[in-house]
């Protein structure tokens, strides 16, 4: 008997280890499954709900449990660093924890918005969110979709949770013969968290308390082609060629770079009364290389010209006839890269009136991310004279045969001289700070209706300082590279076994006598070098800042088994760009010059930077309205339609008041602060099946129409003093992104998953999901193209998978599959990505109900990472990464 001012307490014993292992393991995963499931459900506007877990434990990057979500497609395996949405990229989405947008900072894509992955962590977080049809309360730049990840709170269990997890990680490449890579066992993996609810200060579990901290190291390594369409020689009408042929023959490989992510969580929830609740969410991530992060590149090249080549060369067979421009190029570089992160947001929510009608809650969030290229170095050595060739046929797809016909020994030491090496240390910082205040009222009126308004006021700044020193070898008589030779290098041949072995130079800064970084003696700065150090140095430093103010009014009503909610967002937007503008005027020149000193070349560039970074300004007001319909016909069966118009900000880099000027083939790229968003009205139908207990089937249709698409455009630069750069570059060609014509996206998307738990014995922890997205899109820019393929546009996604949980198992087989997509460029030189499959294996096995253990490997199949071609299957570009294997146990309290 329960006593009136208390509570009783019962301990029930159970005795069967079967029914203890399938209760334990089995209601928590359910759950919250159900509880996403009911979240989509009830949603006023189209979106998709996943629990973190839905898919088996969630890597460390949140792209991985992303990539299972319908619409959602991802561009690489395990390191995951941007997503797609519906066949749109990073610019076209908006990446968000907890409601507010996160800042974002790329070190090499400083000025781009594209939220990055690998800065996030799934340490902390409880579902994630796919709005497919923000609502007017919600930010308007997204035309791809809202991602929203949401933090756990102490409230979301019924009891305390301890929980230790311990793992090691591994990655296997078969066919690899070097040992540059994990085979042997260490504590990879550390998390502890912990999550209960407590009553304080006469309260009832009061104040939740969520506490995560996680240590997870990462070991990539990967290896393949690095060619483009820069590589080729297409044939025209000038040269005469039957065939295109390939004057650079590049493969990379990237070896001993461990990754290392930690996050620190913490987030109170605490009940002020039966009408207040105030919270605080704090999440600090440190992603990084922990070492050397280090790459080897060999490059086969000749000029691109047909004189180089044989006579009767071909794509399938060609060689390249030993000439002073025909060489072989080593490149050993080494990296470190540390991406900081801090997210912060506390708000409070009131209820009002004495009814309780109204609702009152406001939010102040924070963060920040400095991405930190730190040291970056790179040193090259070159044999020339070297005659080689090509042959496709018969060869694997991707690794033609390469033959050395004529010249100096391209495995020999001793045939190559050191050139160039080049340091970087590049930084990106960016913050991002708000406040949201929303006001809510049910209104007394027949049918349950509200009117809700509110505010918002974001900032957000970027800056952008990259650094460059370049450095060319100081001769002196001295040949052959013996001494600064790695020779592990030596050990194994590159990319599985196809070339090599290669004679590189060691690693620069790595330590050790071999070192070249650390020898200053045999380097100096050339005339040529002291001026593209300022140059390269100065021209893509810039300061970003853009404050958006945003009000909004919406209304909902429920009319027997219709719901209608619509409303209008208004946002304004200012922003401000700072960048150098380099000048070419007589006194400053437009590039060094040899008999000048390195130090009057460096005052040469100078000058062209000797006007303070340029500011420009912009500012456009928004207006988004929308509606959200839903029609239930009975508690299975949903039809849903949405309008909603939004937009997606241009690029930073695309606004900044730079320009950047190549002599060589004058041609000048500039920015233009005048550019506008695109904007989108956006459709969306779906009817959707709810299953019980845990189950759904959801058919929808989406359209996209989308104006003011802009894009790269070429003009000539006209003469005078109004031309733009004050009389200079005239006839150059101007290659600026600018607004012109517009762009449709239209598609369908199907989505099914479900617990079969309904079924017989055993046969009751079996389950499945599966979603196949289809797109289909074309642009029309006026005069200038028409095309039925848009950059990066994913047309096909196809996600499937069945699991098994049940007596303290969980088992899952897990497949991704990417059609065939348009990347970028034009005519022979278009650039798409192959087909992709991924299938991984998530498994998980209860021992008690305080151990568990689990396992998974991703990439199963060892399929290529990416594999990009031309127009006709002109292979340019692969990445393979091999097979990533993580074993661990984790204890519970």
């Amino acid at each position: 008997m329960v006593p009136e001012t208390g509570r009783a307490t019962v301990e029930v014993q159970l005795t069967s280890q079967i029914y203890k292992l399938e209760a334990f393991t089995v209601e928590g995963i359910r759950e919250g499954a159900a509880l996403a499931v009911q979240r989509q459900r009830e949603a006023e506007n189209a979106k998709t709900v996943v629990a973190a877990d839905a898919h088996g434990a969630p890597a460390t990057n949140p792209g991985e449990l992303l990539s299972r979500i319908p619409g959602i497609a991802v561009d690489n395996v395990s390191d995951i660093g941007a997503i797609f949405v519906r066949g749109l990229g990073a610019d076209f989405i908006s990446v968000m924890v907890d409601g507010n947008d996160v800042a974002t900072a790329n070190v090499g894509a400083g000025s781009s918005r594209n939220p990055s992955m690998r800065a996030l962590s799934t340490a902390n977080v409880e579902s994630v969110e796919l709005v497919r049809a923000p609502t007017p309360d919600m930010p308007a730049n997204a035309i791809g979709g809202q991602v929203n990840m949401v933090s756990r709170r102490g409230f979301d269990r019924r009891e305390r949770l301890t929980e230790f997890t311990f793992g090691s990680r591994s990655i296997f490449r078969p066919g690899m013969e070097g040992p540059r890579y994990r085979d042997q066992f260490a504590l990879d993996q550390v998390v502890f968290r912990y999550g209960d609810a407590f009553s304080v200060a006469g309260g009832e579990r009061n104040l939740g308390v969520d506490f995560t901290v996680s240590h997870n190291e990462s070991f990539f390594s990967s290896n393949g082609l690095a060619n483009s369409a820069a590589s080729y020689l297409f044939p025209t009408a000038a040269n005469g060629l039957p065939s295109t042929l390939q004057h650079s023959f590049a493969v990379q490989e990237f070896a001993d770079r461990p990754v290392r992510l930690r996050t620190v969580g913490l987030n109170l929830d605490y009940r002020l009364s039966d009408r207040t609740s105030v919270y605080w969410r704090n999440t600090l991530n440190e992603n990084g290389h922990t070492g050397v992060a280090g790459n080897v590149t060999w490059t086969m090249s000749t000029a691109a010209s047909p004189a180089s080549f044989a006579p009767g060369s071909t794509y399938d067979q060609q060689t390249a006839l030993p000439l002073a421009s025909s060489r072989s190029r080593l490149l050993s570089s080494r990296s470190e890269r540390l991406d900081s992160s801090y997210a912060t947001s506390a708000g409070i929510s009131h209820r009002l009136f004495n009814d309780e009608s109204g609702l009152l809650e406001a939010d102040v969030n924070f963060s920040n991310i400095e991405s930190d290229g730190r040291i970056g170095s790179n040193v090259s050595a070159e044999a020339t004279g070297v005659g080689w060739s090509l042959d496709r046929r018969g060869a694997p797809g991707w690794f033609p045969r390469i033959a050395q016909t004529a010249g100096p020994s391209i495995n020999d030491p001793a045939s190559y001289r050191l050139t160039t090496r080049f340091d970087t240390d590049n930084v990106v910082e960016s913050e991002r700070s708000g406040a949201r205040v929303n006001f809510r009222k049910d209104l007394n009126l027949a049918v349950p209706a509200y009117i809700k308004a509110g505010l918002r006021y974001d900032v957000n700044e970027v800056e952008v300082d990259n650094n460059r020193v370049n450095y060319t070898y100081v001769a002196n008589g001295a040949s052959g590279i013996a001494s600064f030779m790695d020779p592990e290098r030596l050990k194994y041949r590159l990319t599985n076994g196809n070339y090599g072995p290669f004679p590189f130079p060691v690693q620069p800064t790595t330590g050790g006598s071999g070192d070249l970084a650390t020898r200053p003696e045999l380097w100096r700065q050339t005339a040529a070098d002291a001026y593209n150090t300022v140059l390269q140095s100065k021209s893509s430093d810039s300061v970003f800042n853009e404050t958006i103010a945003a009000a909004y009014l919406q209304s909902g009503v429920t009319l027997g088994k219709l719901r209608v909610m619509g409303g209008v967002r208004v946002e304004r937007t200012d922003s401000e760009g700072r960048a150098f503008q380099t000048s070419a005027s007589a006194a400053a020149g437009t590039s060094s010059i040899p008999t000048l000193t390195p130090e009057e070349n460096r005052a040469r560039a100078n000058k062209r930077f000797a006007v303070p970074m340029r500011t420009v300004g912009t500012d456009y007001v928004d207006v988004f309205p929308g509606i959200h319909l839903v029609y239930e016909p009975n508690r299975r069966l949903q039809v849903r339609a949405s309008y909603n118009r939004s937009i997606s900000r241009p690029p930073i880099g695309s606004v900044l008041p730079n320009n950047t000027v190549s002599e060589d083939t004058q041609v000048v790229t500039a920015g233009n602060p005048d550019l506008q968003p695109f904007a989108a009205d956006n459709f969306e139908v779906a009817v959707q099946r709810y299953f019980e207990p845990i189950g759904l089937l959801e058919f929808s249709v989406f359209h996209k129409d989308i104006t003011d698409y802009f894009r790269t455009i070429e003009s000539t630069i006209g003469s005078g003093p109004d031309n733009g750069f004050d009389g200079n570059y005239v006839g150059y060609i101007l290659r600026q992104p600018v607004n012109t014509g517009d762009a449709r996206i239209r598609g369908f998307e199907i989505a099914y998953q479900q617990q079969f738990s309904w079924l017989p014995g055993v046969w009751r922890g079996l389950g499945a999901f599966a979603n196949f997205t289809y797109t289909q899109a074309e642009g029309n820019f006026g005069t200038t193209l028409f095309q039925k393929q848009l950059a990066n546009q994913r047309p096909r996604t196809v996600n499937a998978g069945v699991s098994y949980v049940a007596y303290g198992w969980q088992l899952r087989l897990l497949g991704n599959w990417d059609d065939r997509f348009y990347r970028s460029g034009a005519g022979a030189s278009s650039t798409y990505a192959d087909p992709r499959f991924i299938l991984d294996f998530k498994g998980q096995y209860r021992i008690s109900q305080r151990y568990e253990l689990f396992f998974e490997a991703m990439n199963l199949t060892n399929e290529f990472v990416r594999t990009f071609v031309l127009e006709n299957d002109i292979k340019a570009n692969s990445l393979r990464k091999g097979i990533f294997v993580t074993a661990g146990v984790k204890v519970s309290f």
